[in-house]
């Protein structure tokens, strides 16, 4: 691809397009040991392509995971009613709460190294993140990383193979009201931050 900016991001975007064009008409099918070969492959379009082919496979499972849980949720009764079983429920969220918190540390350090490195690029004369985009992605999984980390630090991990007592119920319910109280915090806080961020930058233009 040309080393150019705007010239090699439109050609990304046309190849992007046809590749999820050909995934969504079914043209473009790999098998697991395509795509294992891919991974070792010298032409950086390959593993372009099989990044948006991983994006395709992976992108709706959570969604369709949400509307399974709801789906369950919506049959629950009112009140004291008979109460079907919870594990297909449980498990809809479940896997999405492993999927999201199976690799969370090495993401983690990978988001972090991987700006670092970016930001010490910037000087180069060929920038190899000119227009920010990736940074911004990078900046946003961190802060959702930190975040994630301490509402599992939070939360902890609870044993649940007995019956529940009347204090651990109570204990959860106190800990959801101070966690909503000290995000309404942090939100605010945040948004004061970045209204500050905003008004020094619209200065300087």
């Amino acid at each position: 691809m040309d080393s150019e900016s705007g010239e090699r991001q439109a050609v990304e975007k046309e190849l992007r397009e046809w590749v999820r064009w050909a995934i969504r008409e079914g043209l473009l099918r790999p098998a697991a040991w395509q795509l294992r070969m891919v991974a070792t492959s010298s032409f950086s379009v390959d593993r372009f392509v099989r990044a948006i082919w991983w994006e395709s496979e992976l992108a709706d499972i959570p969604s369709e995971l949400t509307s399974h849980a709801l789906e369950e949720f919506q049959n629950w009764p009112q009140g004291h009613e008979n109460w079907p079983t919870l594990i297909t429920f449980y498990r809809a969220l479940r896997t999405i709460d492993r999927a999201r918190h199976a690799d969370d540390k090495p993401l983690l350090k990978l988001v972090t190294d991987a700006y670092s490195r970016l930001e010490e690029a910037q000087p180069n004369k060929d920038k190899p993140d000119e227009t920010g985009a990736t940074r911004w992605l990078l900046f946003k999984l961190e802060c959702l990383g930190r975040l994630s980390a301490a509402g599992l630090a939070f939360v902890g991990n609870n044993n649940c193979s007995e019956a529940e007592p009347p204090n651990v119920r109570k204990a959860r319910q106190q800990m959801r009201e101070k966690f909503s109280a000290i995000q309404k915090e942090f939100e605010e806080g945040l948004k004061a931050v970045r209204s500050t961020v905003e008004q020094h930058l619209r200065s300087e233009v």
